[in-house]
């Protein structure tokens, strides 16, 4: 089914993501490469997303393993942010869910932000790295 494929996808760009993560990351890493790893997973197939978003059912099964997906990242987030913040686990659930938000909301949604990929992951980032500081 098309929701698995596309849910295979996602877990593989996590493992590759936690396979990269090596030695002390500093916290505009952590966030450039969230934010990044979130519109590259969107902009993959736009028209895609918005139908599996609004139009697809998704079985109880496909649920779990979204809501699995989830918690890897948010785990995969906290697990870099302890180094620098106290509740990291909190802080990375806000930055995951925010970054996620942003970029379903730009690239899926069809709202747009004017702006390029690299411009995207600048202005988000910045708004992200505030919070965290």
């Amino acid at each position: 089914m098309i929701i698995d494929r596309h849910l295979a996808a996602g877990e593989a760009m996590l493992a590759d993501a936690a396979n990269g993560l090596s030695g002390r990351l500093e916290i505009d890493d952590i966030v450039r490469a969230l934010v990044f790893g979130f519109i590259r997973l969107h902009q993959d197939d736009p028209r895609l997303h918005r139908v599996l978003a609004g139009e697809v059912p998704i079985s109880s099964a496909q649920r779990e393993r979204i809501k699995a997906l989830r918690s890897r990242i948010i785990a995969l987030v906290a697990k870099v942010l302890s180094e620098h913040v106290k509740e990291a686990e909190l802080k990375a659930t806000l930055l995951v869910d925010t970054a996620d938000a942003l970029t379903h909301r730009w690239i899926v949604d069809q709202v747009a932000l004017p702006a390029s990929a690299d411009i995207m992951v600048a202005q988000a980032s910045k708004m992200l790295k505030g919070y965290l500081s």
